[in-house]
């Protein structure tokens, strides 16, 4: 766990925004989670701000969360290699993995697709299908957080003691937490 990045640094001003008005949300997703962004317009996307009619109920919340939390960067090669991610990501596309909250489904292919290696902290052009796993870690070092945010890497970040997680979405940095008890104070907009 030394590759930590501590909620002091991350220093940002971060929102919540959901259709049901509700805040800690009583239905969280991805393992419990609760996902916050630094992008307040991007908070009112979800809050269903463009669609007043449809989600009356839609609202905004900035967000405090408590000092000296664990929040671990999956797009850092080191982060990536802790997690093992290379291991968890292999196994997704032995089984053909279908993430059943975002839909993602992981298979082996063979394209003329960027590759990384976190080991080298090199990219590549993929040659065969026994490279897959290298596009998908391409894309988290890129900051797809339709691959970050399946269960199995969520699991691994858990298990390794992070209170949270970094992921980019819409070029904002947004942020999971696992726990409620890491917010220290929240009010509506």
């Amino acid at each position: 766990m030394k590759y930590l990045k501590l909620f002091e640094s991350f220093g940002k001003k971060l929102y919540h925004g959901n259709r049901k008005g509700d805040f800690p949300p009583e239905k969280k997703r991805f393992l419990g989670s609760i996902f916050l962004t630094t992008n307040l317009d991007f908070a009112k996307d979800f809050a269903g701000f463009d669609e007043r009619e449809t989600f009356p109920n839609g609202a905004v919340w900035e967000v405090k969360l408590k000092f000296g939390l664990k929040l671990c960067n999956p797009m850092d090669s080191k982060v990536m290699i802790d997690l093992d991610l290379k291991g968890t990501i292999q196994k997704m596309i032995d089984d053909k993995y279908r993430d059943p909250v975002n839909g993602t489904t992981f298979l082996e292919f063979y394209s003329k697709l960027k590759g990384y290696n976190p080991d080298t902290d090199k990219e590549f052009e993929i040659n065969s299908k026994s490279e897959s796993v290298y596009y998908y870690l391409w894309r988290i070092k890129n900051g797809s957080w339709r691959v970050i945010e399946s269960e199995p890497i969520i699991k691994s970040i858990r298990n390794k003691g992070y209170d949270g997680f970094i992921v980019i979405e819409r070029g904002s940095e947004n942020l999971a937490i696992f726990s409620e008890d890491s917010i220290k104070d929240y009010r509506k907009l």
